[in-house]
């Protein structure tokens, strides 16, 4: 996967509130929201 598919899934991510950018660190930290959503997507998957 190049590194501008994986920005932009990264972009739309934290569009949806899933995602939030770190100015700091320079990263993208996990939202409340989500935490939920990836742990759903688990436990459907599994």
């Amino acid at each position: 996967m190049t590194d501008d598919i994986m920005k932009s899934m990264l972009d739309k991510m934290a569009k949806d509130g899933l995602l939030k950018y770190n100015p700091e660190t320079d990263t993208y930290d996990v939202t409340e929201l989500g935490n939920q959503v990836f742990n759903n997507q688990e436990e459907s998957s599994s």
